[in-house]
């Protein structure tokens, strides 16, 4: 809700847009959570998240088309960034991993599913990225330019994501590799 607000340049706390984003974020959120018990059940519980994956996917798009019909309408500075080629194609990109979610759901293939899931996350984020450049904050028009840190902090910083990045991938590998499959009966309480 507050990147809602912070996308239209709102001032108050829950306004339309606020309210719509932050039900697409559960939404979107909902699809995720399908997509890995998916891959983690088995049975007639795999069976019944079919349906709610579906369910959480059309909702979710159908708010997200309100949010962007929204913006067009009502956010005169951000219609030019509505129609900047990188919005539109990240647009179709979601449309795309939308599509990939849904047949690989209908197929049984749960980590395309899974992967199309994550894509969506990351979909959602850089559109809101995209749109919000150069603006950084809208309801004061802080821009990139205005708001950059000398290149020191930017350079130490980079390195540390240079050390770290690697170690945290790496970590991830392990442990999604310790807990990959399906849960069995014996696994679990």
């Amino acid at each position: 809700m507050f990147t809602a607000n912070w996308l239209v340049g709102a001032t108050t706390i829950i306004t339309l847009p606020s309210l719509v984003v932050g039900l697409a974020v559960v939404a979107l959120t909902v699809v995720d959570g399908v997509a890995f018990l998916r891959l983690k059940t088995r049975g007639e519980l795999r069976a019944d998240l079919q349906a709610d994956g579906y369910r959480a996917l059309g909702a979710y798009l159908v708010l997200i088309v309100l949010t962007l019909a929204y913006i067009a309408v009502a956010v005169p500075d951000l219609r030019s960034a509505l129609v900047s080629p990188l919005v539109v194609a990240l647009v179709v990109l979601t449309l795309v991993l939308a599509g990939v979610y849904a047949v690989a759901t209908s197929r049984d293939w749960y980590y395309v599913a899974f992967v199309a899931a994550a894509g969506l996350v990351f979909s959602l984020v850089s559109i809101v990225a995209g749109l919000m450049y150069p603006t950084i904050d809208p309801a004061v028009g802080l821009t990139v330019d205005a708001a950059i840190v000398s290149t020191v902090p930017l350079n130490l910083m980079s390195i540390g994501a240079g050390l770290l990045l690697p170690l945290i991938f790496i970590y991830f590998g392990v442990l999604y590799s310790a807990f990959s499959g399906p849960i069995d009966v014996e696994e679990s309480y």
